[in-house]
């Protein structure tokens, strides 16, 4: 009942900054979900050239929403100077918490990528709980750190 409660306030506090990044978000948490289970799934087939190009893709993915959203105005920002004839800025809002929430899926996709943790195929309930419950109970998301999944097992709720 506490992690529906901390989950929920969680949703509301997010939802404070629009429903754009809370989309992205979802996006992203269902998105490194499947990744994870099809990485797992390559590897129970014995299909690890295909799980290597699906791990690319996630890296790609996760860096790659990373950049669009911290970096793009800069470097196109920065191309205008340099080049000068550039005249497209984007100017994209950032996101709350971005890096925290896409570093940390990213650890989790690794983590079942290297074996450390086998991929949760019940529900993403759990992995979202895992995400931000655990982490806003252990003060995770305050300090900045990034745990890898394999320690979310030592983290008792």
């Amino acid at each position: 009942l506490r992690n529906i409660f901390l989950l929920l306030m969680s949703a509301v506090f997010y939802l404070y900054s629009g429903i754009k990044p809370f989309i992205l978000l979802i996006l992203s948490m269902v998105l490194n979900y499947l990744f994870a289970i099809g990485i797992a799934w390559l590897d129970n087939k014995g299909k690890h050239t295909y799980k290597k190009c699906i791990f690319v893709l996630v890296v790609v993915y996760n860096i790659g929403m990373l950049f669009i959203f911290k970096y793009l105005s800069f470097v196109t920002r920065e191309l205008g100077n340099v080049i000068g004839t550039f005249d497209k800025v984007y100017n994209i809002a950032l996101p709350l918490g971005i890096s925290f929430y896409t570093f940390q899926a990213l650890s989790y996709v690794i983590d079942v990528y290297r074996k450390k943790v086998k991929a949760n195929t019940k529900n993403i309930y759990e992995i979202i709980t895992s995400f931000y419950v655990n982490n806003l109970d252990q003060n995770h998301l305050v300090n900045n750190n990034i745990i890898f999944n394999y320690n979310f097992e030592k983290i008792d709720c």
